[in-house]
């Protein structure tokens, strides 16, 4: 979302038919998400956690600006065209933070969010 002005190129140079997707964090600036609302077909968004200090643990960012711009393009967006993921994050989130994030998703936007677990690979030595 940060290349907003190049997605909105390749969209409209795109074919018509194409149906084009997004995912992102939302945490840009709400003018980079404007800028594509009417080129976007579907938004996957990935919104970690909606504690807000898991989020910023995780991110590194305040959680403000992504809940300010997620609670925006819901008002200029289908519902239906919304699809809201949060992860289980080892480390990061409990079943009990992941609950919490999906009713606040139902809650405020109208959507079912999907939980998805992130896969941790356990570090394996070089073998010679």
């Amino acid at each position: 979302m940060l290349q907003s002005n190049y997605i909105h190129e390749v969209c409209r140079l795109a074919n018509p038919k194409w149906n084009i997707r997004v995912e992102t964090s939302l945490n840009v600036p709400w003018e980079n998400i404007e800028a594509l609302i009417g080129d976007i077909d579907e938004w996957i968004i990935d919104i970690k956690d909606m504690n807000e200090d898991i989020y910023k643990m995780y991110t590194g960012k305040p959680i403000t600006r992504m809940k300010k711009n997620l609670l925006k393009l819901k008002e200029f967006v289908p519902i239906k065209k919304l699809h809201i993921r949060i992860p289980r994050i080892e480390g990061y989130n409990s079943e009990e933070d992941i609950q919490y994030s999906a009713n606040w998703i139902l809650e405020n936007i109208g959507v079912k969010a999907e939980i998805f677990s992130y896969l941790v690979l356990p570090h394996t030595a070089n073998k010679r």
